[in-house]
């Protein structure tokens, strides 16, 4: 399976705030509101039953940022690391590099 046959182009109302986020040119600062949190939060809650406490959710710039602190943070070297293909081949690349 190549990286193209998982590929989808995304719902016009992403390509809006896109393309609204893109139009003011400062990319210097993130910003995450409170509600976004939240809506985690309720999601999971009425999704699955989960009570999620909201301190518990983290943020990363990226998936494979994410990936690369778990594993400094919650292995050693020399320690195993289970990938279950297919996933995004830039999973292997930055568990071997970490």
């Amino acid at each position: 399976m190549s990286v193209a046959d998982m590929d989808f182009k995304s719902p016009s109302v992403v390509m809006k705030q896109l393309e609204k986020r893109v139009s003011h040119s400062i990319f210097g600062y993130e910003y995450k509101p409170g509600s976004l949190t939240d809506a985690l939060v309720l999601w999971h809650q009425n999704r699955y039953g989960w009570k999620i406490n909201r301190k518990y959710i983290k943020t990363s710039p990226s998936v494979l940022s994410a990936i690369s602190i778990l594993i400094s943070q919650h292995s050693n070297e020399g320690d195993g690391i289970i990938i279950q293909p297919p996933v995004f081949f830039e999973f292997r690349i930055v568990i071997k590099r970490t």
